[in-house]
């Protein structure tokens, strides 16, 4: 019992390290003064930020060689620096050079799912949009006038190894954590935004357009 206590905090301590805001991307930093809207419909809780770009430097390159490049993108929210409710997707994105345009498909068994799978003939804005407001987490059983942070995460898987996270039909949270810790150690291939504190009873009701 004390050693699954044990590993229960370590766990818990791991999901609630700092993460530093505008990580880079090669070169380019996200700015922590980002906007993000937060939407609230009925339990499930998105958000929609139109400054916050992730296909840029070495993964927007990569995209133009012609080479398909996977995003992991997770949405949680916190309290008291621990994770209470997270939302996990995995997308595809790749670039036609003919049509200068981006397709997205959403790959693996995610923790989340919506009804439409991909999308095409996108500028590259349209698409870190679409990736965005396809994120979404579940606010069931939590306290409406509790103080809560939003975080929004956006990686590269950078190894072959990462794929399998996502799309093993039971995702191993302790993986899944390592995933994400890894990459914030790292420092690199990730952008992360902030927004709090907040409280579900304050946000309105809102109805998304279907995606």
């Amino acid at each position: 019992m004390k050693n699954g206590v044990t590993r229960r905090r370590w766990l818990a301590g791991i999901m609630a390290s700092p993460i530093v805001i505008g990580a880079r991307f090669g070169s380019r930093a996200e700015s922590s003064s980002t906007a993000m809207d937060v939407h609230l419909d009925g339990n499930r809780l998105t958000v929609s930020a139109p400054g916050f770009h992730f296909i840029t430097g070495r993964p927007l390159q990569r995209l133009k060689d012609g080479t398909s490049v996977n995003f992991a993108s997770q949405l949680s929210l916190l309290a008291d620096s621990v994770v209470v409710a997270r939302g996990i997707e995995r997308f595809s994105v790749s670039y036609d050079l003919w049509e200068e345009k981006f397709s997205v498909v959403r790959v693996g068994r995610s923790l989340v799912a919506k009804s439409r799978s991909s999308v095409s003939h996108l500028s590259s804005a349209e698409a870190e949009i679409w990736c965005i407001e396809n994120l979404w987490l579940d606010t069931a059983g939590l306290s409406p006038k509790r103080n809560y942070h939003l975080r929004l995460e956006v990686r590269v898987e950078e190894r072959k190894e990462d794929a399998g996270l996502f799309a093993d039909p039971g995702i191993n949270l302790a993986r899944l954590v390592d995933f994400f810790s890894r990459s914030a150690r790292s420092q690199q291939s990730a952008q992360v935004l902030e927004r709090g504190p907040i409280q579900l009873a304050d946000l309105k009701s809102s109805v998304r357009r279907g995606s």
